[in-house]
């Protein structure tokens, strides 16, 4: 595991994609408002700059995982009403995979493999062994704090 990449996160990005990750270990979505309340954010959907805030951190963690040549992880948070991810993760996957997502039938397509390929990372024995070494990282920085 990359450890220089880890640490380019913020320790709440890290707690985001923890979250996340055992998520996807159990092929599960999540929305945004759920994830804010659930991980304990400090984030208000109703609130445009939290959902700012909220996109960047979701943006990091994605841009990570394509820096590793992994799935976005951040694909398994969605909208309520669509069940599909906002704006702002086609605006993230445009410019992390260098490809242009023009119409809603595309989106889509990158969306369900992204979603397959994320699923199934995170629930093979390299994502569990990702997540068990996320969960080390993060206690033994709650140690040291």
């Amino acid at each position: 595991m990359d450890k220089l990449k880890i640490s380019e996160l913020t320790r709440m990005q890290q707690k985001i994609k923890l979250y996340l990750a055992k998520l996807a270990a159990r092929h599960r979505t999540i929305t945004y408002a759920d994830l804010c309340s659930k991980a304990n954010l400090a984030y208000f959907m109703d609130n445009p700059h939290h959902r700012n805030l909220l996109s960047e951190d979701l943006g990091e963690i994605a841009s990570e995982e394509v820096d590793k040549g992994h799935p976005m992880l951040s694909c398994i948070v969605v909208e309520k009403i669509t069940g599909f991810p906002s704006k702002g993760f086609y605006d993230w996957a445009e410019n992390l995979y260098d490809i242009t997502l023009s119409n809603d039938a595309k989106r889509e397509q990158f969306f369900i493999e992204e979603l397959k390929s994320t699923f199934a990372l995170w629930s093979s024995p390299y994502g569990k062994q990702e997540i068990e070494s996320l969960e080390k990282d993060l206690n033994s920085m709650d140690m040291e704090s």
